[in-house]
């Protein structure tokens, strides 16, 4: 099911790509904390570094309702990220072979490295477009 509820997710996510390019405000505002209730949810019941951060922090999901309850949210920190272990960063259920490691240097310059899964790519790379799009490049430019 945790698999059925992702890929659910992120179809949703490109089904309203295209649709709030154009989308007002308000309608951006509830696609944005619909999607941070379900990241919240998520990480706070499959992924151990994120279990214990919420609960070190005495934050539950339910107190997370919407953007400006973003300040609530536990902070983690990259010497954080690159101490834990792989399945303390990952969803239950995760294995190596399910996902990509990307390198970041970020705006320390300090490499990190982040677990995606292929879809996630696919996602972000679908963001990317569109913002491109709507600043005017075109496929072909380069």
């Amino acid at each position: 099911m945790h698999g059925v509820k992702h890929h659910l997710q992120h179809a949703d996510t490109l089904f309203r790509l295209q649709r709030h390019a154009h989308g007002g405000p308000e309608a951006i505002r509830r696609f944005q904390e619909r999607k941070l209730r379900f990241l919240v949810n998520h990480a706070r019941e499959n992924v151990p570094l994120y279990q214990n951060k919420f609960d070190a922090a005495g934050v539950r999901v339910k107190d997370i309702r919407g953007l400006d309850d973003l300040p609530l949210i536990p902070r983690t920190s990259k010497p954080e990220m690159r101490a834990a272990e792989f399945r303390e960063q990952t969803a239950s259920g995760t294995s190596r072979q399910d996902v990509w490691l990307r390198y970041t240097a970020g705006s320390t310059g300090e490499p990190a490295h982040i677990y995606r899964k292929p879809v996630e790519d696919h996602l972000l790379n679908q963001f990317r477009i569109r913002a491109s799009r709507l600043l005017g490049q075109r496929p072909k430019d380069s």
